[in-house]
């Protein structure tokens, strides 16, 4: 079984990493993307991210499946 600090690294490899110009271009380029932000209520009041689905990170795992299609 692996240790925690090893989960966390073979997940990280799994993950891509992009910059807010990717993010932006690849938003554009294709609309099948489903962008969730996983900042709390009061980040988001301070700027929305258009075509996005905010659920806070603490209730991620709780939300997911009820919330993308």
């Amino acid at each position: 079984m692996k240790t925690f600090s090893e989960l966390i690294v073979s997940i990280k490899k799994e993950i891509k990493e992009i910059n807010l110009i990717q993010a932006q271009k690849e938003l554009k380029d294709n609309s099948n993307i489903i962008l969730i932000d996983v900042r709390e209520k009061d980040e988001v009041l301070q700027g929305y991210i258009e075509n996005s689905i905010n659920i806070p990170r603490g209730f991620l795992e709780i939300r997911i499946e009820n919330s993308i299609p």
